[in-house]
């Protein structure tokens, strides 16, 4: 949600700081625009500690070196990212130019945090009751621990859904941003009938269990022990919810006739491979890169992700640079997106879960689901991208009159209303999921009785 890790990110300011005066002390904070995008910045200075929060990219506590500061200026050297800023003092503004990979970008920082307003996030009292509950993956042990949110009255037959997170290690809120969509939902579907078992990532919060190998294989065996505790715990109307690679997950648990429904939101219905590419050419898109950058881009990924899987040995490195020479399209990108490409490869080496993705194919699965499924996707989605995705689950899904698709204009990868779907708006937005999106939930889940 952290979602699919390949995100382009071009700017993330990593600071080192140790020296400060009483003048500069406090948090400032500002907007550092990168074309369409931009991301916002605090700095938190004090006598003893500097440190930096870019909150549109989920980062707090980033700790901070200060080369040179005066009564009216100051000035910081970023050599993790090959970036500086330099500012001084004007009506109690910090007013400055952020220099990254030879690009000089303004940044201006006043006094202040910015706070950042979820009006969505569920306040008790709750009228339903929760309980805390652990289940385990007999494959390894790991103990997955979560929230079990039961409606007044429950029965055996309550629709029950199991909530699967995006990508990227969450705990059983889906939290990101300072946003619980995953807390939102679960309440808005405990108020209307309908239970939810959510849990924390194994390796997250409460949850235990190994990380550094874990796979979507791995986490779907995690989300399978989730449902068999769910049967256990006499429901017999046990469903899926999904997001992003959770909803790919719950499209795999349905072809495997584990669950009796499946909700899926920004499920992934394509390849991994094929997904990422969609991911990277919609992100550069709308950045405002030209045709002829994001074709070439694309071309060059499609390759790099290929090589660098079929290639792949323990403690080896790919020639990625060898590669990049050898491609055509690849030479008539920046330096900035080659060395992007680069760094493409080190993570495939170093992620099993990344070389796992690029080889899932989830077409062959999608045609042996049988339960009722409904699809949910924003048409602002940069992440996963909703027609390619759509388009294969329309192709390959077998008919069922129960099961839907649902396209929202103006929603991003979060289901949230948006302007440009860029991931820097996630933090930005004050709404957690698009009420329109809860409503069609529960609507669907209480048709199915």
């Amino acid at each position: 949600m952290n979602y699919y890790r390949l995100f382009l990110v071009l700017f993330f300011p990593v600071l080192l700081c140790t020296a400060v005066s009483a003048q500069t002390e406090g948090d400032w904070s500002g907007r550092l625009s990168v074309g369409k995008a931009s991301l916002t910045l605090v700095l938190h200075i004090s006598k003893d500690r500097c440190t930096l929060d870019s909150p549109d990219q989920n980062a707090k506590d980033i700790a901070a070196t200060l080369l040179h500061l005066s009564t009216d200026s100051v000035s910081l050297a970023f050599p993790l990212i090959n970036a500086s800023y330099q500012g001084h003092l004007a009506d109690d503004r910090l007013l400055g130019t952020f220099v990254q990979h030879g690009q000089s970008l303004p940044l201006n920082l006043q006094r202040g945090e910015q706070k950042r307003l979820r009006p969505q996030t569920p306040q008790p009292p709750f009228p339903y009751s929760v309980q805390s509950v652990n289940f385990f993956n007999p494959d390894d042990g790991a103990m997955l621990s979560g929230t079990l949110s039961l409606p007044e009255g429950f029965t055996g037959n309550t629709p029950v859904l199991l909530m699967i997170t995006g990508s990227g290690l969450q705990n059983r809120d889906e939290e990101l941003f300072g946003h619980k969509p995953f807390f939102v939902i679960a309440d808005h579907l405990a108020r209307h009938g309908i239970a939810t078992l959510r849990y924390d990532d194994r390796g997250t919060a409460y949850s235990t269990g190994n990380v550094k190998h874990a796979t979507t294989a791995t986490f779907l065996q995690d989300a399978l022990a989730g449902i068999r505790c769910l049967r256990d715990r006499g429901f017999k109307r046990v469903g899926a919810l999904g997001h992003s690679e959770g909803g790919t997950i719950a499209l795999l648990l349905a072809a495997q006739k584990q669950i009796d429904f499946a909700v899926t939101l920004a499920a992934g219905a394509t390849s991994g491979l094929q997904l990422l590419i969609d991911q990277n050419r919609a992100l550069l898109q709308q950045s405002g890169m030209t045709p002829d950058t994001v074709e070439a881009y694309c071309l060059s990924l499609e390759q790099v992700l290929l090589k660098t899987v079929q290639h792949y040995r323990p403690d080896t490195s790919f020639p990625i640079e060898t590669l990049l020479d050898s491609l055509p399209q690849a030479k008539i990108l920046s330096a900035g997106l080659r060395q992007n490409l680069k760094a493409v490869a080190r993570q495939v080496e170093q992620q099993p879960w990344m070389r796992h993705f690029i080889t899932i194919d989830p077409i062959p699965e999608i045609s042996k689901i049988r339960c009722p499924l409904l699809a949910l996707g924003g048409d602002k989605d940069l992440q996963v991208v909703v027609h390619p995705n759509f388009n294969a689950l329309r192709r390959h899904l077998p008919r069922n009159k129960r099961s839907r698709l649902i396209t929202y204009p103006d929603l991003n990868h979060l289901f949230q209303t948006c302007q440009t779907g860029l991931p820097d708006e996630y933090g930005q937005i004050e709404e957690t999921i698009a009420p329109a999106v809860l409503d069609d939930i529960v609507r669907w889940v209480l048709s199915l009785k």
